[in-house]
């Protein structure tokens, strides 16, 4: 019969014949799947900090570095103090040298050693300490020795050095002709001698003695990083 000769149309569920391989990848875009459409879409943009978005965004001039990418901020000598080595020679006070220490340093409340400094800008206390023992060579007892030695001996030296600690915020803001190191010597002890806010030889006049003074600061006796530029002199006109 004429039917039985025409082509029979495939069943409805049947799944569809997959096509050829040929071989070749699916383009990105459209007609990929959506997973691998986003993935050709992303770019991944490296991080630019924002000095190097400064930099990029103008012209650079000839000679200029990048600046730095370590992320570290420098410390600034204001944050530490200055670490001054006094002499005293016969009286005399003398700086010897100075250091820049990268620290706090913390007020103590009050004088508990023999021996105690103050640094002053007028009548305005930048810091003052407490020093234990200074100036002073100590002998040991010797028992079995001579009636002498069997008791302790004290000799003061006319030279000797200590160390003044002061805030470099403090030190930087002052004006060093006007800023005075004073040392004092404890003579009569109190229990407890706080510091105020008026100077410790205002303050404890009758218990503390002045041994020696400095007025006046070098500049050339600060860390580089303290010293001020000087002015450049005008030429005549």
């Amino acid at each position: 019969m004429a039917r039985d000769r025409l082509p029979m149309k495939p069943a409805a569920d049947a799944p569809a014949a997959a096509p050829p391989a040929t071989g070749r990848r699916r383009p990105k875009g459209k007609g990929a799947p959506p997973s691998q459409a986003i993935r050709g879409k992303m770019r991944l943009k490296p991080k630019v900090s924002k000095s190097l978005k400064r930099v990029r965004g103008r012209a650079r001039k000839p000679g200029e570095s990048l600046p730095d990418q370590s992320g570290l901020r420098p410390v600034q000598p204001e944050e530490g103090y200055v670490r001054l080595r006094i002499r005293v020679d016969d009286g005399d006070m003398s700086i010897i040298d100075s250091t820049m220490v990268d620290s706090t340093l913390a007020q103590p409340p009050a004088i508990h050693g023999d021996f105690a400094y103050e640094v002053t800008e007028g009548g305005r206390r930048l810091y003052c300490d407490s020093i234990p023992d200074l100036g002073v060579i100590r002998s040991f007892v010797n028992p079995d020795g001579p009636l002498e030695e069997r008791q302790h001996h004290s000799y003061e030296q006319s030279v000797y050095e200590f160390v003044v600690r002061v805030p470099a915020r403090e030190l930087a803001g002052a004006s060093l002709p006007q800023v005075a190191i004073a040392l004092y010597r404890v003579k009569e002890r109190r229990p407890q001698m706080m510091l105020t806010a008026r100077p410790v030889a205002v303050e404890y006049e009758r218990e503390l003695r002045e041994v020696s003074r400095l007025d006046g600061i070098p500049g050339r006796a600060l860390p580089p990083s303290l010293r001020r530029p000087r002015a450049k002199s005008q030429g005549k006109r």
